[in-house]
């Protein structure tokens, strides 16, 4: 297939005309940026409490330029890109399978079509043996030959007309990848295929590029990270109660639309920055920042503007109170019908957040949409999500069986196995141990329960065929080699009876639930400690994913106030530097915890102004809730006592003797192992150091906590190193590929793999027992004490006391006395 850049050709005079408008519209656009006011200088968080900021009178909020008149007839291209990050797109081994979910227009599927693919491959991948199979709508329309190992490679597949479909369409991915001089196990490690976000994706030609409804939202352009910008724009001035409405609607918004990675920011004024603009306000406040009524729609919601441009989004209303019905019919109106689309491409949007499994069910590689697959090389692999009820408690208390249906030739090694893994871990394997081939019917391969956890589970299935004449690496016999293995599609995940009880910290109930702040009686408080706008388009982005995956907005209340005993529940959100000592203390967060960069971040915040994070300016607050801008200050630091000064000096001398640290790693070591004791618990053992750091390359921590009020009041912590790395990497840790991994106390995120780093649960705060059968009371019980070994052995050695006590007492009252 020839390798060509992407062109789609002008076919008629309308279409240059388009052309010709785009053009003129992209030069103007420099000139609608310099209609932005100076900037304006740094608000000290001092001035927070008196006044708030002062619009400028000698001149308009800002000014709108006017929205595009429709063009009738006039065709305009659209590249729709794939709703996926950069570790969706990747391909790594000797196979591997992807499938996305586009939404298209009615208005985008009558003209032709063409998906775009541009790909880089690892150097050690064999072009001729190398082919990635492109499917839309579960039709195979092309093998493109992975030859991309220098610089990208780029191919044009044309799709037939009538294929695509209103609503959702699939397109999926099918690689195998071979390895030119190496046919080791080891060796389909280093092969991998990486698509370009920016540059994959379907390439229409729209007859109307015009939006009206909030549904034409779902297929607004991403940006080439596969996220949603969405543009708050908020009025300087905006008191608390008004930007508490604004975060409930970007909520509702985003609940509505469904984007999979929004990403959030805050301005004062508008621009010709692509993306969808939000107001929200009563229609008098609105009018008097510069819009006139035509901007305002029936029922308090107006959508308008070009998918290729701007799109602006108006939430409205003549009283407060019309805000916020307008709010909650945004985010309740939702079609009766449920989604559009083809057969595969609804089939690819269900699974696309993972497959739902209830306790004591199963579900099959049919189900899961991977089917039958035939395999010629050495190590076949293949990968689901299962995602598992929120309340579900993770212990050795059962046993997860996938049971396996296939069949493989004679001839391979005998030292073949099958393994499992569960978000990267070894969990279970079965040794292939006839070399004269098998056939495999519901071989169990068993995984214990403690393996999962609440929410997302990424299941691996890894079967290595190996064979003796692989030592030969003939690389003819890769060209058009015969398949090894067939696995079916009845193959099979099963999910015994588990135990289920709501239990904290839990960020894997947080990602799939939005637990515990969904569903509260009171508003979640939402401090930020440095009031900029990044850290409110921070909190905003982290607000809007948590209530997609509650369903539902979580109504919130802004505060400047440290949190304390009478908060509640309370989301934190702020830079490191500005973070209160004692809110990281009581998140457990240790210095030796971060990465050195942030502690020079801090140690350099100080007071110095930081022009990259715009500060956040509020109008003077009522008296009856002055008490939200309180100046932010740390509570002094309690003197340490006598018994506390003590134990520091022996843990420093502790700490200097080799010989002590070494016996102490060798006792904390033997108690893990044969005790089961956590690294976090045996800390005292390690010189009070942590066990579990984050990476250099970490930006985030998101961090969950009991609050002081305590019962399921719940705090949580969102912080970075820098504002602009809170406000950039917290878009990233809301795309599907890292929220869905999202689980225990607290987790580091990393940016440059799109890592997390699990800190220990060390133990939970708060049980909510749902289900009071006799089962999962006593399914609990037994989960509880195998993560709490010390108590069960107490309990044994309790047991066989009262065991020994009663045969004593029974043993004096019979038998033969002298």
């Amino acid at each position: 297939m020839a390798r060509t850049s992407f062109s789609l050709p002008f076919r008629n005079a309308a279409l240059r005309r388009a052309g010709v408008l785009a053009f003129a519209a992209a030069l103007s656009a420099p000139a609608l940026a310099q209609q932005r006011g100076v900037a304006e200088p740094y608000l000290s968080e001092q001035s927070l409490d008196i006044t708030g900021a002062v619009p400028n009178r000698n001149g308009s909020f800002f000014r709108l330029p006017s929205l595009p008149s429709e063009m009738p007839g006039v065709l305009v291209p659209v590249f729709r890109r794939l709703a996926a990050d950069a570790r969706r797109l990747r391909f790594e081994g000797e196979n591997g399978v992807q499938e996305h979910a586009v939404f298209i227009r009615a208005d985008q599927v009558a003209e032709s079509a063409r998906l775009r693919v541009r790909y880089v491959s690892a150097v050690s991948v064999m072009p001729e043996a190398s082919r990635m199979s492109v499917f839309v709508n579960d039709r195979k329309l092309a093998d493109v030959m992975l030859d991309a190992a220098s610089e990208p490679g780029n191919a044009d597949i044309d799709i037939p007309a009538g294929l695509l479909q209103a609503g959702y369409n699939s397109v999926r991915f099918s690689v195998q990848q071979r390895h030119r001089v190496d046919c080791s196990i080891e060796a389909a490690t280093e092969l991998w295929t990486q698509l370009d976000g920016a540059g994959t994706g379907l390439a229409l030609v729209s007859t109307n590029d015009q939006f009206s409804t909030v549904e034409d939202l779902i297929a607004f352009p991403r940006d080439d990270e596969g996220g949603t910008p969405l543009h708050v724009v908020l009025a300087p001035g905006a008191d608390i109660p008004a930007i508490n409405q604004t975060l409930t609607a970007v909520q509702a918004l985003a609940v509505r639309a469904g984007f999979a990675k929004p990403k959030i920011r805050f301005v004062r004024e508008v621009d010709a920055t692509p993306g969808i603009q939000i107001f929200v306000g009563s229609t008098a406040s609105l009018r008097a920042r510069g819009l006139d009524d035509s901007w305002f729609g029936e029922g308090g919601l107006s959508v308008a503007g070009r998918g290729s441009s701007v799109v602006r989004v108006v939430v409205s209303g003549e009283r407060p109170e019309d805000v916020d019905t307008a709010i909650l019919r945004l985010s309740s109106e939702i079609s009766a019908r449920g989604p559009l689309g083809s057969p595969a491409g609804l089939r690819a949007l269900k699974l696309g957040n993972g497959a739902p499994l209830a306790p004591n069910s199963a579900i099959t590689f049919d189900d899961l949409g991977l089917g039958s697959q035939e395999f010629s090389g050495r190590s076949f692999q293949t990968s689901f999500n299962v995602v598992l009820p929120s309340d579900f408690y993770a212990a050795d208390n059962g046993k997860a069986t996938l049971f396996l249906d296939a069949e493989y030739i004679a001839g391979l090694s005998s030292t073949n196995e099958a393994l499992v893994r569960i978000n990267g871990k070894v969990v279970g394997a079965s040794r292939l141990a006839k070399s004269g081939g098998d056939v495999l019917s519901r071989r169990p391969i068993e995984i214990t329960l403690r393996a999962l956890q609440p929410g997302s589970n990424w299941v691996t299935l890894e079967v290595r065929t190996a064979a003796d004449s692989d030592r030969d690496c003939n690389p003819l016999s890769m060209i058009e080699p015969s398949p090894r293995l067939r696995i079916s599609g009845r193959s099979s995940f099963a999910l015994p009876k588990v135990a289920l009880i709501e239990h904290l910290p839990n960020l894997g109930a947080t990602a799939i639930a939005g637990y515990p702040f969904s569903g509260a009686s009171k508003p979640l408080t939402v401090f930020l400690p440095r009031a900029d706008l990044a850290s409110l388009g921070a909190a905003a982005t982290l607000l809007a994913r948590s209530a997609m995956a509650a369903g539902a907005p979580i109504e919130t209340r802004l505060t400047l106030r440290v949190p304390d005993a009478t908060t509640g529940q309370a989301l934190i959100v702020g830079a490191l530097a500005d973070v209160p000592k004692t809110l990281l203390d009581h998140f457990e967060i240790k210095a030796d915890m971060l990465p050195e960069s942030w502690a020079k971040e801090k140690a350099a915040g100080g007071d110095a102004p930081r022009p990259q994070a715009a500060p956040l300016r509020t109008a003077s607050l009522s008296p009856a809730t002055r008490t939200d801008a309180a100046p932010l200050a740390a509570a002094p630091p309690a003197q340490a006592p006598s018994t506390q000064r003590l134990w520091d000096r022996w843990t420093d001398a502790y700490a200097q003797s080799d010989m002590v640290q070494g016996a102490a790693r060798g006792l904390s070591r033997f108690l893990q192992r044969n005790i089961g004791y956590s690294a976090e618990q045996l800390a005292f053992l390690n010189g009070g150091r942590s066990a579990t750091v984050a990476p250099p390359t970490a930006t985030l921590l998101f961090a969950q906590a009991q609050a002081p009020s305590g019962g399921r009041d719940t705090w949580m912590l969102l912080t970075a190193g820098d504002a602009q790395s809170l406000l950039h990497d917290a878009a990233s840790l809301v795309s599907p590929a890292s929220w869905s991994q999202l689980g225990g106390r607290m987790v580091a995120y990393d940016p440059v793999g799109g890592d997390l780093t699990y800190f220990p649960v060390g133990s939970h705060y708060h049980f909510t027992l749902q289900d009071r059968t006799v089962g999962n009371i006593t399914l609990f019980a037994a989960g509880w004490l195998s993560n709490h070994i010390k108590y069960y052995v107490l309990v044994l050695v309790a047991l066989c006391g009262v065991f020994g006590f009663f045969s004593r007492k029974l043993l004096n009252r019979v038998g033969v006395r002298p």
